[in-house]
């Protein structure tokens, strides 16, 4: 049995940058991942607002140096723009600046030099005598005197140790993922297509990463799927009505693949004894937007500077300080999103009235008078 001071369970963005961070900090620590290749397969966007952009929250130092990670992996494509098409009738064109990365590339430079084992999966985790033992289905065994629990949505360890959160459909989507070949999607543009029909509670979207390759996808939240709405045939469909040409000569270039998105904002309890939750297991998704790759970083970024000062509490308080806020005012804009839904007629009215410099500023998640309103 082998001891470490901490161990990291799940190695996405949040826990690779959690265990580089551990291993620039000299804590004696291990990194476990259940995937032989980390990152793959992608169901993500993999795009990234330019620092800039998010100001508001890349002034602290966590997400500052979350962008120093991201900046391990080589931009494929820059864009200036984001297209929203909502239902077909009404386009709006926002000014945001960003790019798309390799995320298994990023995840991969981030875990040089760490130790950390791959491809095989945490089956169990015990808390006696104040340290964990941690049990893997290859039959390894660790003892920690930290986790940092950055294994998803909903967290396997939170289940082992029977700290499992009740889900509110409201507060998760399924997001569902697929690469295609998109000859005629402009390279400088993201796109986003909002519709009641084809993207209830959620939306759809292309994202170029380089040589007319895309990542296709639609995020739909669980109330809907329940009530018979199937994510991967509306996928199917929004390829099928093709909307603004972006999918003309399209061809799929692997297979549709989904995966949990918490949108539901921060989880109440972040701490377990001395399991910190990070990432998606924390809920450190912009409810607006679904963006999640910068904060989810910074919280394994944040959650390994804790376990050296060995101040668990230290974790709490600047996530409450440095990305909680944010994700808040995300979530406060997501209510603007249900009653849009629910309310398509006002929607179509409200659309001709809200100045485009607002409209970008919800979409980023930013401040406004009103997230203040809404909160």
């Amino acid at each position: 049995m082998t001891n470490k001071k901490a161990i990291v369970v799940g190695l996405g963005p949040a826990g690779a940058a959690a265990l580089r961070r551990l291993e620039e900090l000299g804590v004696d620590s291990l990194g476990i991942e259940r995937k032989s290749v980390p990152g793959k397969p992608v169901v993500c966007g993999e795009y990234i607002p330019e620092a800039d952009e998010i100001s508001f929250i890349t002034r602290y130092s966590s997400l500052r140096k979350a962008y120093n990670y991201i900046g391990l992996a080589p931009k494929l494509c820059r864009s200036n723009r984001i297209e929203v098409d909502i239902n077909g009738e009404y386009i709006l064109d926002l000014s945001i600046k960003g790019y798309t990365i390799d995320r298994a590339k990023m995840i991969e430079n981030l875990l040089e030099g760490t130790y950390h084992i791959l491809g095989d999966a945490v089956r169990k985790v015990i808390y006696e005598n104040n340290v964990f033992r941690i049990m893997t289905k290859e039959g390894r065994e660790f003892t920690a005197k930290y986790i940092i629990a950055a294994d998803g949505s909903p967290s396997f360890v939170a289940q082992s140790l029977g700290i499992g959160w009740l889900w509110n459909s409201y507060d998760v989507a399924i997001g569902v993922n697929v690469r295609m070949y998109t000859p005629s999607m402009p390279q400088d543009a993201i796109f986003m297509y909002i519709s009641p029909r084809y993207t209830p509670g959620g939306y759809a979207w292309i994202i170029p990463r380089g040589n007319y390759l895309s990542n296709v996808g639609v995020g739909i939240r669980l109330n809907y799927i329940q009530n018979g709405v199937n994510p991967v045939s509306l996928l199917k469909d929004i390829i099928r009505i093709n909307p603004r040409g972006y999918l003309t000569n399209a061809k799929t270039k692997g297979k549709i693949l989904g995966r949990w998105i918490p949108v539901g904002g921060v989880r109440n309890s972040l701490t377990y004894c001395n399991v910190i939750f990070v990432g998606d297991a924390a809920g450190m998704v912009n409810p607006i937007n679904g963006g999640g790759i910068p904060t989810a970083m910074a919280s394994g970024i944040i959650a390994a500077e804790a376990i050296y000062r060995e101040d668990i509490s230290l974790f709490e308080k600047r996530i409450k300080e440095e990305i909680k806020p944010a994700i808040d005012i995300g979530l406060s804009y997501r209510r603007i999103v249900d009653f849009a839904y629910n309310n398509w007629w006002v929607t179509k009215i409200m659309l001709n009235i809200v100045p485009k410099r607002l409209a970008t500023k919800i979409l980023k998640g930013e401040p406004t008078f009103l997230s203040s309103i809404l909160k």
